[in-house]
C-alpha cells in the first residue's frame, strides 16, 4: 500500500485472452463506498468532525429526498461515526450539501478518481460510475496518511537477454490531506467494521477500515477497505446490471471475498494498528449530542479530533438523573 504496487488484480471469471479488466475499465455506481469520501473531504476541510450531528429525516431536506436502508434510522440527527457506521443515507446528504458537491468532486480528482462526478446531491450515495482501481486508490490515500501516488501494476520488464528495460518515470507522489485528517477519516471508517455494517471483517483479528456499498436493485455490490499493509476494492455485478437479488447487499455479496483475499494476503504479518499521528486530540463526549460531556457522565464516549476541531460547549445534565440525585438524598438511612 505504502508503494501502490498491485500485489493482485482479477478482473473477470472469464479466463480468456484479452478479457474485460473489470477492476481497471469496468465503470459501476460506487454507492456507499463513497461516503468516506463525503465524509473524509467534511474532515479535511475542518467542516465536519466525527461528532458532527447530522440530519437522518428525510422530510427534512429540500429538493432531493433518498431514502433510509432501514427506515428506523431516520428517527432523530445522529452523530457522524453512528451515521457512517450504519450506513444512513440522509446524513451523507445533508453532509454533502453542507460542504458543497463542487468541493467534493474535486477533491475526490486529489484521491485519483479520474471518471466522470457531477456535483449534485446523489453524488452523496456514489451515483456517479467509478473503477474498482479508483476507490482502492482513493482508499490507500486515506490508509499511506493522506498521500496520493498513481498505482503501479508493472514494477520490472526484462528484455530478450535478461537485461531490465527502462520503465517510465512515476508521477511523484503528492499529499491531498494531512496524516491528522488520514488518521481521523480511518478511525471513522474502523467503526464500520467494529459496529456497523461490515462487522464480518472482525473475523481477520486485525484493525481493518472500509465500508459497504450497495445500488438501487441491489445491481452493484462493493466493499472498499485497508488494512496498515494492504488496500483492496471488491466489486460485485453483472455487466449488463442485472440485479443481483433482493437480499444481496455489500455486506453479503462484497465483503466475503475482501475477507478471504486479505486473510491469505496476511498470513504471517503480525496485527498492527493504525499508526496516530500528532494533531489529534482525544475528548469525552456526550454520544446523544456531540458535545463535551459532562464531568462523571456515565454514558460519555471518546471522540477523536483534529487539533483545534474539538468541542467547546458541554452537553447539559440530564434532567432526569439530576431529580433521581435529589431523591437519593432523602431516602431513608
Amino acid at each position: 500500500m505504502r508503494t501502490r504496487e498491485i500485489v493482485a488484480l482479477v478482473g473477470g471469471y472469464e479466463g480468456a485472452r484479452g478479457g474485460l479488466d473489470r477492476a481497471s475499465h469496468a465503470h459501476r455506481q460506487p454507492g456507499s463506498t463513497f461516503k468516506a469520501i463525503v465524509y473524509g473531504y467534511g474532515i479535511h476541510a475542518r467542516k465536519l468532525t466525527a461528532a458532527s450531528m447530522l440530519e437522518t429525516n428525510p422530510a427534512a431536506l429540500e429538493g432531493y429526498r433518498p431514502g433510509n436502508y432501514d427506515e428506523s434510522e431516520g428517527q432523530s440527527p445522529k452523530r457522524l461515526r453512528e451515521a457512517l457506521a450504519h450506513s444512513v443515507n440522509v446524513a451523507a446528504v445533508a453532509a454533502l450539501r453542507d460542504v458543497g458537491p463542487e468541493a467534493v468532486v474535486a477533491w475526490a480528482r486529489e484521491l485519483g478518481i479520474a471518471s466522470k462526478l457531477g456535483a449534485d446531491l446523489s453524488l452523496a450515495l456514489g451515483a456517479y460510475e467509478v473503477t474498482p482501481r479508483e476507490m482502492a486508490g482513493a482508499y490507500a490515500t486515506f490508509a499511506a496518511g493522506g498521500v496520493f501516488q498513481e498505482p503501479v501494476l508493472v514494477t520490472k520488464i526484462t528484455g530478450p537477454r535478461g537485461e531490465a528495460l527502462p520503465l517510465p518515470a512515476r508521477p511523484p507522489p503528492r499529499p491531498a490531506m494531512t496524516p491528522a485528517e488520514a488518521y481521523v477519516t480511518t478511525d471513522l471508517l474502523t467503526s464500520v467494521v467494529e459496529v456497523g455494517t461490515a462487522k464480518q471483517a472482525l473475523s481477520l483479528r486485525r484493525p481493518i477500515a472500509g465500508k459497504t456499498g450497495t445500488t438501487n436493485d441491489a445491481k452493484d455490490a462493493w466493499f472498499v477497505g485497508y488494512s496498515t499493509d494492504i488496500a483492496c476494492a471488491v466489486w460485485t455485478g453483472f455487466d449488463d446490471a442485472t440485479p443481483l437479488g433482493g437480499r444481496e447487499v455489500g455486506s453479503s455479496a462484497a465483503l466475503p471475498a475482501f475477507i478471504a483475499f486479505m486473510d491469505k494476503a496476511h498470513a504471517g504479518r503480525p496485527a498492527t494498528d493504525f499508526p496516530e499521528p500528532l494533531g489529534i486530540v482525544r475528548l469525552p463526549i456526550d454520544p446523544e449530542t456531540g458535545a463535551l460531556a459532562t464531568p462523571g457522565q456515565e454514558s460519555a464516549v471518546e471522540e477523536v479530533f483534529l487539533e483545534g476541531t474539538e468541542p467547546t460547549g458541554v452537553a447539559l445534565p440530564d434532567p432526569s438523573a439530576i431529580g433521581q440525585g435529589i431523591l437519593d438524598l432523602f431516602k431513608p438511612q
